[in-house]
């Protein structure tokens, strides 16, 4: 066995959930990294420029890479690593999974929409230098979710919802009682199916790794699972979807299938977003966004991969972590602050030093939080004059965000807390694709 075979042999027993055409295949490549072709497509069908459609595939891409691939992880040093471990349980949040019944997969459609939208109207306060970067992985790890929802989910066994998203569906009062996503975490029914070590139950596979290499079959095999998410994982897709699936498709097939329901999805999606931001009055910050005057040149791949990593490794981007936070319709805080004497990282802008955290959910904004040091946990206390604060919400059919100052004061037994002083907030009603 070759060494690159041996060591891939080796993560595919430690990753066991990593899909890719070749998986130690180079990025970019978008016939091999699905999300990053989808992305493209989506984008360009809506008028973004190539350079900005780079950022938000690297996103819709690294999102797995984050979670999944220990060869990006360790690249990127302790730094990365570290990020890595603090954004986890949020990215694993963003992937149409365990979802048991059409009620769950409707509330999350609800999530991914207004955190969304949520993480774009927070950007949108930022400074000019952060607000594109942060609304980018926003929209990136959205379209990674529209995506994975084509492939993870039962939406295409049934041949009239083909073509029509969820949300042109449920419109027209189309049935999707039958409509659940693959189970990632315990042993729930329809499985999604994974990659690992051969054991007993599983398909024999040999996993493309890269160009003709690819694992030996007698090492390494597919758990039994509904996902279609590559070419060479769909057939035990199609095999675990059974009589369920309509129309006699093959692997290759239902995985053509649902590649065009996640690009029509994603096109639907990018369109719901511009025409959400255009009607608060950011028509300006989605055209900075979507590059749509060209005005950006193409980057090259290290600095896309420089650019698109801040997003997840500098805490004070991280746009995720407006996604992530569910609770329809309750309240959640946003704290970004330094503390003094930290060292800064990679990134500048103080990684280390800097730091966010989501708090909630509240029935209500709260007139003021812990001090310093209870406000961010077990984390040494942060320098008030550093703090900001933005509230966050979504409901049904609106989001909203709200941004504070902080004011230093004293509460109930001369206790030291951060009063909250509003500045400003920004409404949106969600328009749900098509608009």
């Amino acid at each position: 066995m070759t060494s690159p075979v041996r060591l891939a042999t080796t993560l595919v027993g430690l990753v066991p959930a990593f899909g890719s055409e070749a998986f130690l295949a180079p990025w970019p490549d978008a016939d091999t990294w699905h999300h990053e072709g989808l992305t493209r497509r989506a984008a360009g069908a809506v008028g973004w420029s190539e350079a900005a459609a780079s950022e938000i595939a690297f996103h819709a891409t690294y999102v797995d890479h984050y979670l999944l691939n220990p060869l990006w992880l360790w690249g990127g040093g302790p730094d990365r690593v570290r990020a890595a471990r603090e954004i986890r349980s949020d990215l694993a949040t963003l992937h149409f999974d365990d979802l048991a019944t059409p009620q769950d997969v409707a509330a999350t459609w609800r999530r991914y929409l207004g955190g969304t939208v949520c993480a774009l109207l927070w950007a949108a306060g930022l400074d000019d230098d952060v607000a594109v970067p942060a609304a980018r992985q926003a929209v990136g790890l959205s379209l990674h979710a529209v995506q994975d929802f084509a492939s993870h989910s039962t939406w295409i066994d049934r041949a009239e919802r083909r073509g029509l998203t969820w949300h042109e569906w449920t419109a027209r009062g189309g049935d999707v009682s039958d409509v659940v996503t693959g189970a990632v975490d315990g042993d729930g029914e329809p499985h999604h199916g994974g990659l690992g070590r051969r054991r007993a139950g599983w398909h024999p596979v040999a996993i493309p790794l890269r160009g003709r290499f690819a694992t030996p079959s007698r090492l390494t095999a597919a758990q039994p699972g509904i996902n279609l998410d590559t070419r060479w994982q769909a057939p035990f897709g199609v095999a675990a979807r059974g009589d369920a699936l309509e129309g006699g498709l093959t692997g290759e097939g239902a995985h053509a299938v649902a590649m065009t329901q996640a690009l029509r999805a994603s096109t639907a999606w990018l369109a719901s977003l511009e025409a959400t931001l255009v009607a608060v009055g950011l028509g300006e910050l989605w055209r900075r966004v979507a590059d749509v005057r060209g005005a950006e040149v193409p980057p090259s791949t290290r600095e896309l991969r420089r650019t698109g990593a801040r997003a997840f490794e500098d805490p004070g981007l991280r746009a995720h972590q407006l996604m992530a936070a569910g609770a329809e319709g309750r309240w959640w805080l946003r704290l970004d602050g330094a503390g003094p004497g930290v060292r800064r990282g990679r990134h500048g802008r103080g990684v280390g030093g800097r730091r966010s955290r989501v708090l909630g959910p509240f029935v209500d904004v709260p007139r003021a939080i812990g001090g310093p040091r209870s406000a961010w946990g077990s984390e040494p206390g942060v320098d008030p004059a550093s703090v900001a604060v933005a509230a966050f919400r979504y409901g049904a059919d609106d989001a909203e965000v709200r941004r504070y100052a902080v004011v230093p004061g004293r509460g109930a037994g001369d206790r030291a807390v951060l009063g909250l002083l509003e500045t400003g907030r920004v409404r949106a009603d969600l328009l749900t694709p098509p608009v």
